[in-house]
């Protein structure tokens, strides 16, 4: 049986099963750059990001989501629904995919409530913390300040920013108080 098998790996077949490797890597990033095209078309590119720059932010993120294809469709899901900028992007996505790690909250739900903190900060802020008490009295005081002040958008970054913060933190309360069973079915998987 050991014969058979090493007769079967043969120059030619490692070189077809690499023909065929590249193949599909190639297919992979292909599509990720279709879905990254299409976020910031959809989006009227409401990031300001340009599609090498979305490349670049999947590599670094991919260290917290494990494969650059989780952390690549978390951006393009990010990006095209979250309203978030270019500067916050990837610490957002970053965020996001923590949670829904931690959580299984699906990355699309947590772009909406993005895009809601940058809709309607105030109210937005105000409706995430009754579910998940997160707000502190300086943010909400500080939100609130600049949506007085006419500065919509301001009073919404600082809005987001105070949820990627919570959600970076819970996650990682959430990761830290697994039980044995549960962090060797994640070291697992």
């Amino acid at each position: 049986m050991g014969g058979y098998v090493l007769g079967l790996i043969t120059p030619l077949n490692l070189a077809m099963a690499s023909v065929v490797a590249i193949g599909a890597a190639y297919n992979a990033g292909s599509k990720e750059v279709d879905n990254y095209r299409k976020a910031l078309v959809l989006s009227g590119n409401q990031t300001g990001s340009s599609i090498e720059q979305l490349q670049a932010m999947a590599r670094s993120i991919s260290a917290v989501s494990g494969t650059q294809s989780a952390a690549a469709a978390g951006l393009a899901e990010m990006a095209q629904y979250s309203r978030v900028g270019a500067e916050s992007l990837q610490e957002f996505t970053s965020a996001a995919l923590q949670f829904e790690k931690a959580t299984g909250q699906a990355i699309s739900e947590t772009a909406k409530q993005f895009a809601e903190l940058a809709k309607e900060p105030l109210s937005a802020t105000l409706k995430l913390n009754e579910g998940t008490n997160y707000l502190t009295e300086s943010i909400y005081v500080q939100i609130k300040a600049l949506e007085q002040q006419g500065k919509a958008a301001e009073a919404g970054a600082v809005a987001q920013k105070a949820w990627a913060d919570a959600l970076t933190s819970r996650s990682s309360e959430i990761t830290n108080n697994l039980g044995y069973i549960e962090k060797s079915w994640n070291a697992v998987k």
